[in-house]
């Protein structure tokens, strides 16, 4: 379990070339393959760790499921996103449920070839701030 969760912290901590700049911080959303919900929380909270001010909208694909997860920050929290609300609004787009406190939220859905579709949505809103 320890060694499974290094390689996840590893594995998150290899995005950050590929999160974006927005107003206040940066903004990571991204689809992962076969990572628990357990461990998807360990490698978001490394990653948020790592980033600092920050919004993480992720989505990984295991092999009978969707695990979501989003961790916000609080300068972002400020400003009106909360990660609850972002879990919420993707697992209805996925027809799942989900939800959480400002800071951090998880959820789950059946397996769906919407996931890019509606990641993309959340993220032009979130382009937006």
């Amino acid at each position: 379990e320890e060694l499974k969760e290094e390689k996840v912290k590893t594995k998150f901590l290899n995005f950050v070339s590929a999160t974006k700049d927005i107003d206040g911080g940066k903004l990571f959303i991204s689809k992962v393959s076969d990572i628990s919900p357990k461990l998807l929380k360990v490698g978001v909270e490394t990653f948020a760790d790592k980033l600092g001010e920050s919004v993480i909208v992720i989505v990984s694909q295991n092999d009978e499921n969707l695990s979501l997860a989003a961790k916000v920050s609080p300068k972002f929290i400020q400003k009106g996103i909360k990660a609850g609300d972002l879990v919420r609004e993707l697992a209805q787009g996925l027809n799942g449920k989900g939800g959480g406190s400002p800071q951090y939220a998880q959820g789950g859905a059946p397996l769906s070839g919407d996931v890019d579709n509606v990641l993309a949505r959340v993220e032009e809103q979130l382009l937006k701030i």
